[in-house]
């Protein structure tokens, strides 16, 4: 294999490896919003937003992105937000996958 495809393939190993983690993590990003534990969830969000859209996934970058955004919006005062709206957002991303 030439330089290029040895690249190609540890990328491709590495986005298989990725992916394989991503059903823990929403795992942990649904256990944070059932326990109320919104920072842990926003921050959890922000690593896949950016690791998912870097690996090409984005369905699951754009979810976790929505999360994101409507938990920074709301960071200062935690002001009421559609908990079953995030949970939606969490399952969109398990379909994408």
């Amino acid at each position: 294999m030439g330089f290029d495809e040895d690249l190609e393939a540890e990328l491709a190993a590495a986005r298989r490896n990725y992916a394989a983690s991503v059903p823990e993590l929403l795992d942990t990003m649904s256990a944070a919003l059932a326990a109320g534990n919104f920072d842990e969830l926003r921050q959890i969000a922000h690593r896949v937003r950016g690791t998912a859209g870097c690996y090409g996934m984005m369905e699951v970058s754009d979810a976790a992105g929505a999360i994101e955004d409507v938990l920074s919006d709301t960071s200062d005062t935690w002001a009421p937000f559609d908990s079953a709206a995030l949970h939606a957002h969490i399952m969109t991303a398990r379909k994408a996958l």
